[in-house]
């Protein structure tokens, strides 16, 4: 794969490279990541001004439980508050701050 990488490198077009890993000598997500991370970071694709796109790590939850828990505080706790009335909490404002 790294060699199909390299030869592609400086061509057009878009070119995608399926990853496949044993149980003999796994390959996990996470280092996956770090792999794509450290070339991108290298070699940074440029964003339409020609500047560098910076990267974010990715985020990989180890099981469900907690996948539904991030889920929750990332994207629903904050929809949820936000849909809370103003004016029902004036009274609690005006006491914290007179």
């Amino acid at each position: 794969m790294v060699a199909a990488m390299a030869k592609h490198a400086h061509g057009s077009g878009m070119h995608i490279y399926q990853v496949a890993s044993s149980a003999v000598n796994p390959l996990t997500f996470t280092t996956l990541s770090d792999l794509a991370v450290e070339y991108f970071t290298k070699d940074p694709m440029l964003d339409k001004d020609g500047n560098p796109i910076k990267l974010k790590r990715m985020t990989f939850i180890p099981n469900m439980p907690l996948f539904l828990v991030y889920m929750f505080l990332k994207y629903q706790l904050p929809v949820q508050v936000c849909s809370i009335p103003v004016e029902d909490n004036l009274d609690s404002i005006a006491i914290l701050h007179p």
